[in-house]
């Protein structure tokens, strides 16, 4: 596959990345939670890397368009799920917030599909790119305040929360907007195909007859010039 270069490679290896994450994440072994945090700040860097690599080295391809978007809402949908789930981000009030966040999600893939199916490409815009750096930087913080060990564990915990949290909700409110402001800026992939008319003027009901008159003489003319016999040459 000759769109398959180097950044593409890198944003696939950033979705292969995020089960790793998970594992680490929950398997319990000593400084587990430090080697789920530093796998997956290496999973988010990627987003930069690979956009950065692509235009530097005019790699930009349209496969690398849908891809780089899509793995940005793996990452964000999966971790979601998981601090959700196991109450880093506690309370009702943060679950209606990731909810409303994974439909974004949800709704703005099922908005490419439609897209790529009509053979249009839709990169990311700036505002999506903003909420996904917002929600990354809080979802780093939020995996290092699970932290258990050490000094660690007492002295950055709130920070970390605390920061991981203000960031959640910033990342939030882009989401939303950047959402709105995608499916507006778009919206003619949602339009149907309509017919073409020609700009031709309908012929009226005199001119159709006129028309057909003469198509009726040149047939008759026709029929004369056939049924006229012969006449014998001179000798």
């Amino acid at each position: 596959m000759k769109q398959l270069n180097l950044p593409n490679k890198i944003t696939l290896a950033r979705i292969a990345l995020i089960p790793i994450v998970v594992i680490l994440y929950f398997v319990n072994f000593p400084y587990h939670e430090i080697a789920a945090c530093i796998v997956f700040m290496l999973c988010c860097s990627t987003d930069f890397i690979d956009g950065n690599i692509a235009r530097k080295r005019n790699l930009v391809t349209d496969l690398g368009k849908f891809l780089d978007p899509i793995a940005d809402k793996v990452i964000v949908v999966i971790m979601l799920f998981v601090f959700v789930g196991d109450g880093t981000l506690p309370g009702w009030y943060n679950q209606i917030i990731a909810g409303v966040i994974i439909s974004r999600e949800i709704i703005i893939t099922a908005f490419r599909i439609i897209a790529v199916q009509k053979n249009v490409v839709l990169a990311a815009d700036k505002l999506g790119k903003i909420k996904t750096t917002f929600l990354d930087i809080g979802l780093i913080a939020l995996t290092m305040s699970t932290i258990q060990t050490g000094e660690i564990a007492g002295k950055a915990f709130y920070f970390f929360d605390w920061l991981g949290q203000i960031t959640y909700y910033i990342g939030a409110f882009f989401a939303i907007v950047s959402g709105v402001n995608y499916v507006l800026k778009n919206k003619q992939v949602l339009a149907d195909k309509k017919t073409v008319e020609t700009d031709l003027p309908a012929k009226t009901l005199s001119e159709t007859e006129k028309e057909n008159d003469v198509e009726e003489i040149v047939y008759h003319l026709s029929l004369i010039h056939i049924s006229e016999p012969t006449r014998p040459e001179p000798i």
